[in-house]
């Protein structure tokens, strides 16, 4: 699976010392606690329930106007979670899968598939006619067999118990169907190879 580092560097060879400040690994958590600490109330807050990825009031400024397509609170947050080895709120996600499971099926159904969503163990799935099925998974998940989580695989035994075992299951990540549907409709409506 693909990792990343993040290097943190003095803009001039001899700055400041606050990337040597960081590199302290007690002061850097420490910043990102205090950090999620303050908006992770605000953001999970009702007030903020309009924001799907990001907006003025979390994350975006004009400083960074070329990547708002990226810039996502509810990864943030969990981000933040994984790196202060606290409890991921998988909520956060899965909590709004059955309403992007029914608005997926009802665009599917306004061009004609006959996709519906279903429960699947513990997770939301939409399944086209019988044949294929998309399991909505955290965004943090792998989507590969391999790889997948206890959850992913209840939910694909549960489907295939259902329909059989000639069902094509596919894991599907939840942010990108709720900003891509049309990709997945097409995922969906390509026929078994």
């Amino acid at each position: 699976c693909t990792t990343e580092h993040l290097f943190l560097a003095d803009a001039l060879e001899n700055g400041a010392g606050y990337a040597r400040r960081l590199y302290d690994k007690h002061r850097m958590q420490g910043l990102l606690r205090d950090y999620y600490d303050s908006v992770r109330e605000t953001w999970e807050s009702s007030r903020h329930s309009d924001c799907d990825l990001s907006c003025p009031d979390c994350l975006r400024n004009y400083g960074n106007r070329m990547t708002h397509h990226l810039l996502d609170w509810r990864l943030a947050l969990d981000m933040a979670e994984v790196i202060l080895q606290l409890d991921l709120n998988k909520d956060r996600w899965l909590g709004k899968a059955d309403h992007v499971a029914n608005t997926f099926s009802a665009l599917c159904r306004a061009s004609e598939m006959d996709v519906n969503p279903e429960q699947a163990a513990s997770l939301s799935a939409v399944v086209l006619g019988g044949s294929r099925a998309l399991i909505l998974c955290h965004p943090l998940w792998h989507a590969r067999e391999g790889l997948a989580t206890p959850h992913q695989l209840e939910a694909k035994e549960a489907l295939r118990s259902k329909y059989g075992t000639a069902l094509h299951v596919d894991f599907c990540d939840i942010r990108q169907l709720s900003i891509r549907p049309q990709q997945y409709m097409l995922q969906l409506g390509q026929a078994d190879d």
